[in-house]
């Protein structure tokens, strides 16, 4: 166990960036982000891999993640922000998970990997005003390898929406925090309800589901999309709740559970919001977000 340790504390060292540069930052965890932070590989973004396009108002934080082994699994991702003046994404392209050969993963104790990507204020700076906007969701890939009939490998992605407000803290410094955090569910709860499972799109909210492979069917291609609220903290009662902006936090939550070693999935995902311009305010948001969800996935592959 010793050993085992020392190994993930040099893997972690090597791949992550100072922690007072970063801007996105992904948590690879096994068996999930419940663990203690020094068992799990972070790996945050620098300076020089954010870049603006001055042109476009564009700007765009790209972590390339060599191939790595954690756990029971290899892993190699290229994660992506992206922000202009209407629209906000994370992307997961290409990223593909394989659980090794002589592991003990099966289908009575399937190994699970739990990979989180969450943007700070560094990554979106420019606020957005409360109310809805829409928002999509798009996974598609395959998995690799033998699938157990009725118990095959499985994949679930969770998009979250949170608002950041400035809170002081008691020894006067002040921080932007996560607030009224919105899951993109096409059945969305409310308040402590509002939690479940994005993707695939056949869930509707319920947070056991989960796509399933099977021997005949390996691929999956699946979206959502909807209005998602902002709400900057505030009572929308407020009388400074109508003209009220503050800036956006979005996290994915991708859980896979590979049950047979020598297997892999690999996919690209894409998590996007989107709002009006104000250049250009006759222009429906939701046109942009389908233009942004998928196509791109199309054109590299």
């Amino acid at each position: 166990m010793r050993s085992s340790r020392i190994v993930l504390s040099l893997t972690a060292a090597a791949l992550m960036a100072p922690i007072s540069a970063h801007a996105l930052v992904i948590q690879f965890c096994t068996p999930d982000c419940t663990i203690p932070i020094d068992q799990q590989v972070t790996v945050s973004s620098v300076p020089s891999q954010t870049v603006t396009d001055l042109a476009t108002s564009t700007t765009t934080t790209t972590i390339p993640i060599p191939t790595f082994a954690y756990g029971p699994f290899t892993i190699t991702a290229t994660v992506s922000s992206q922000q202009s003046g209407t629209l906000q994404k994370i992307s997961f392209n290409p990223t593909a998970i394989t659980a090794n050969t002589g592991t003990l993963c099966s289908g009575t104790a399937p190994c699970h990997l739990q990979v989180i990507a969450t943007s700070d204020a560094n990554d979106f700076p420019l606020p957005k005003p409360t109310g809805g906007y829409p928002a999509g969701v798009y996974m598609m890939g395959s998995f690799g390898g033998t699938e157990a009939v009725g118990n095959g490998d499985t994949i679930a992605m969770v998009g979250t929406a949170s608002s950041l407000i400035p809170v002081a803290s008691d020894t006067g410094t002040t921080s932007l925090t996560a607030v009224a955090g919105d899951v993109i569910n096409t059945t969305p709860g409310t308040g402590p309800g509002n939690i479940g499972v994005s993707l695939p799109s056949s869930c509707t909210g319920n947070p056991a589901c989960a796509f399933m492979a099977s021997t005949l069917k390996k691929a999956f291609s699946t979206q959502i999309s909807e209005t998602v609220q902002q709400t900057c903290g505030l009572d929308p009662l407020s009388p400074d709740y109508a003209n009220a902006t503050c800036r956006t936090q979005l996290k994915t939550q991708l859980d896979v559970f590979l049950k047979t070693p020598g297997n892999r999935v690999s996919l690209p995902l894409d998590y996007i919001t989107t709002n009006v311009n104000p250049s250009q305010p006759n222009v429906n948001p939701t046109e942009l977000l389908v233009q942004k969800l998928a196509p791109q996935f199309g054109r590299r592959r």
